[in-house]
């Protein structure tokens, strides 16, 4: 997948993937993903409550009355 983001791959990135540089990093955000309750991505909590389920986060006008809802 790199191969295809311009300017990604280089001797500093190959090493990093080589030897797991950041192999602790992903394993403590994938586990604080996990104990969130959260679902998916994108999503947006708004005082710790999800906001904008059912395609609102898609739409620009929908996602308006949901923060307007919601007092924002």
């Amino acid at each position: 997948m790199a191969d295809g983001v311009e300017g990604l791959r280089g001797a500093e990135f190959d090493r990093a993937v080589r030897e797991g540089s950041y192999r602790e990093w992903v394993a403590s955000a994938e586990k604080v993903f996990e104990e969130s309750g959260v679902g998916g991505t994108p999503t947006v909590l708004l005082d710790g409550q999800q906001v904008g389920v059912g395609g609102a986060l898609y739409d620009h006008d929908a996602f308006a009355r949901v923060l307007r809802d919601a007092g924002v």
